[in-house]
């Protein structure tokens, strides 16, 4: 059965600067406080003035009754984050079907327009989320002030396909990917593969594999320069579970074989839902995830240099604790300015079966380097 069946969120967001002391000016700070349940999301960071230097950040997410059961209501929603006022604006609607479940909404930005993809239950399911497929929905341009209707993307029959990560390319070859899990019959395993755009998202089909059918779920994949892609996906079932990682050397083409990324968080339990975010402006790859290990329940944070851990994955350096909360996941991370070089954070976190709420919280001096210190935290 479906991970999503039995995860309880609240989501969180940090704002991270690259320097040196690790000090926290602000936070944590609620954003809304609804009785909606608010979850499994991703944020988005746009330049509207064309300066070069993004001024918004949007966090496209779901907004349901409770937690991810077919009779719910759930639909898509974004708010966006003004970042010279570091202030949010008012909650909008991406799409949403009247008395229809839908969840998960991840993807990025194509030809000045913002893709959110996510999935929808079956209106015929008795009780839990059977999923019908995967859709997405366009805005008219980067304000996403208006969305168009969605759109499905046909791939394999009766499989449950659930996005997961970010929108990734390279100019080479013209095509565009989006991360996805799908649970393949009568096996009930599940497999992570990419679906592809070759013409700027005006079409979505069924591009590669990156893992062989098991229990590979909620991939994450980050472009690193020229065509070297990095993907993270959570492995197993009950206490051993892990994070995997496979590279890509052609632009997703093909896929190495996976292999046991360490250092992220523990390495034999928890979940770890991962994202990935490659900064060139400082040669730095971040890894980002949650373990809910009993003992540690955390968001953690992971970097190296993407030519390193591209050739071996032993070699991240970390974990660093970000926050800590009850059974925390499903974060993400967007880049908010280039000097000084800040990051936006997202993570999810435990609450009620039906009321998730948004805290955002400021870091400051953070270099993410060897000796960066976080809240009296070392890493080494």
């Amino acid at each position: 059965m479906i991970k999503k069946l039995f995860l309880i969120n609240i989501i969180f967001i940090l704002l991270i600067v690259n320097s040196w002391a690790g000090s926290v000016t602000s936070g944590p700070q609620i954003q809304s406080n609804t009785s909606t349940y608010d979850a499994f999301g991703f944020l988005q960071s746009v330049d509207l003035d064309g300066d070069g230097s993004p001024d918004k950040v949007h966090n496209i997410f779901r907004q349901g009754d409770t937690h991810n059961l077919a009779d719910d209501e759930g639909f898509i929603v974004m708010e966006t984050f003004d970042i010279d006022s570091e202030s949010w604006g008012t909650r909008s609607t991406v799409s949403q079907i009247p008395d229809e479940n839908c969840g998960d909404a991840h993807g990025g930005v194509l030809r000045d327009k913002i893709y959110a993809f996510y999935y929808c239950c079956a209106d015929s399911a008795p009780t839990l989320c059977v999923i019908e497929g995967l859709y997405y929905s366009v805005s008219t341009d980067l304000t996403g002030s208006s969305w168009g209707e969605r759109q499905f993307v046909s791939l394999v029959a009766n499989e449950w396909h659930i996005p997961f990560g970010k929108i990734v390319g390279t100019a080479t070859n013209g095509k565009y990917y989006l991360p996805f899990q799908h649970r393949i019959p009568p096996s009930g395993n599940f497999n992570t593969s990419l679906i592809v755009t070759t013409n700027s998202g005006a079409t979505w089909s069924l591009g590669p594999n990156m893992t062989t059918l098991d229990q590979w779920t909620e991939p994450a994949v980050e472009h690193i320069g020229n065509d070297k892609f990095i993907m993270h996906a959570r492995y197993g079932t009950g206490s051993g579970l892990y994070m995997g990682q496979a590279t890509s050397p052609d632009g997703g083409d093909t896929w190495s074989a996976v292999t046991q990324a360490t250092n992220l968080g523990d390495d034999t339990q928890g979940i770890k839902v991962p994202w990935l975010h490659y900064d060139s402006s400082i040669e730095k790859i971040y890894a980002l995830y949650d373990d809910r290990t009993p003992s540690i329940n955390a968001v953690e944070l992971s970097v190296s240099d993407p030519s390193t851990v591209f050739n071996d994955s032993t070699k991240w350096n970390g974990p660093v604790t970000l926050a800590t909360s009850v059974w925390p996941g499903y974060p993400s991370m967007a880049k908010i300015s280039n000097d000084p070089v800040k990051y936006l954070m997202v993570y999810t976190a435990q609450t009620t079966d039906t009321d998730s709420d948004i805290y955002w919280l400021i870091y400051e001096d953070m270099a993410l380097g060897s000796g960066l210190t976080i809240e009296g935290l070392t890493f080494d």
